[in-house]
């Protein structure tokens, strides 16, 4: 059983009610107690790999022959998350040190030092990987190459040790996806982005904090689409899981309708086409009772039009492609249900890993280009 540290973490939620406006340093003062202020001078820029909500992150190296030619991933946390006032998210800041900080799984993503400067800037230093699964997967689509299957296996077994350190952790990840799983030159899995990552509450209705528009569209579980906050446990990044294993099966991802135009990114007419493809694919909701069980469920379903005869497609799409037991193992992950999808633990032990191919070795993964070395261009920081 691995050791928890979820006791280890301050009330963030509660942090982020507290009105900071009266000290001057706010959040940068909780960070001087978690670790002293190192000058980020020492780390030389040279690309950006990527921006979100949160932060850029950007390829950096070390001003010095200490460690010639290691490279590192260097995360700004963008200011406004980073104020001291009251609209900043000073909370999921903390939330995603401490646990980066406390994780210690070798598909975790480490986190080597943590920078605060003079002007109120914050900087993750973290191990430096040179691409992540979804552009490891697209450059070998763009050449007519397609992930088998003892390297999709190989994939998930990694993703799922990672989720199980997470969940006996009293963690849910909340944002699992191709995009926030990193690979290194040694074929190693990395989870990665903690941002919305959160702890599993210790009472099963202490769940009102749990922002209900969490996770890409695409990798949307059915009870978080719906609002269903009673049925919100670790079975969101199952999945996930899910999804990203019918990504890696197809070359992209399964239920995608909802990204087409004119219908905007997470708007309410998006989420209810997702519904509709759900149903078109998985069939009616097994627990449609539940997901009515408040007024934005009701009125996904109403608006659907759910037709209790009508059969899921998704089979039919991957018959060719899956065993089985690999079909079995994909719609256990995508049940309606998230009460009837397996834990990280006992998806490992699925028939399906066991039956031919198995996983490859992490040396015998296709070939993993550093495309993080050449993404984006140089911005200030």
């Amino acid at each position: 059983m691995e050791t928890t540290f979820r006791d280890s973490f301050p009330d963030y939620d509660s942090l982020a009610e507290e009105d900071t406006s009266e000290r001057p340093n706010g959040l940068h003062e909780h960070l001087r107690v978690i670790t002293p202020s190192v000058d980020i001078s020492k780390y030389e820029k040279l690309n950006t790999i990527s921006e979100g909500s949160f932060g850029i992150v950007f390829r950096a190296k070390l001003n010095s022959a200490i460690h010639p030619g290691r490279f590192f991933a260097v995360k700004k946390l963008k200011s406004k998350y980073t104020s001291n006032k009251r609209e900043g998210f000073s909370h999921s800041v903390l939330r995603e040190i401490n646990i980066l900080r406390n994780c210690c799984h070798i598909n975790i993503v480490k986190v080597i030092e943590i920078c605060v400067d003079s002007v109120h800037d914050v900087y993750l230093v973290m191990e430096f990987a040179p691409t992540d699964i979804k552009s490891w997967q697209r450059s070998h689509v763009a050449h007519d190459r397609q992930l088998n299957m003892s390297h999709i296996k190989n994939v998930l077994r990694q993703l799922l040790h990672g989720v199980s350190y997470l969940h006996g952790n009293s963690l849910v990840h909340r944002d699992l996806k191709t995009s926030n799983l990193l690979i290194t030159h040694d074929g190693v899995l990395k989870l990665c982005d903690f941002g919305l990552c959160r702890a599993i509450p210790d009472k099963k209705d202490d769940k009102s904090a749990w922002t209900p528009q969490v996770m890409t569209m695409l990798y949307r579980c059915p009870e978080v689409l719906m609002r269903e906050q009673s049925l919100y446990s670790k079975a969101i990044d199952i999945w996930s899981v899910g999804i990203i294993f019918a990504e890696l099966v197809l070359g992209h991802p399964p239920f995608v309708r909802c990204m087409k135009e004119p219908l905007a990114p997470d708007s309410a007419e998006a989420e209810l086409e997702m519904f509709r493809e759900l149903v078109d694919n998985l069939g009616p909701p097994s627990c449609i009772d539940e997901f009515c069980g408040n007024n934005y469920g009701r009125s996904l379903v109403s608006k659907s039009e759910v037709d209790d005869s009508s059969v899921g497609s998704l089979y039919d799409g991957l018959k060719s492609k899956l065993t089985p037991l690999g079909v079995d193992f994909l719609l256990l992950m995508l049940h309606w249900d998230p009460r009837q999808r397996p834990s990280a633990t006992d998806a490992l032990d699925h028939p399906f890993f066991a039956e031919a191919p198995l996983a490859c070795a992490n040396s015998e993964l296709p070939e993993i280009v550093n495309s993080h070395a050449e993404k984006g261009e140089s911005k200030d920081v």
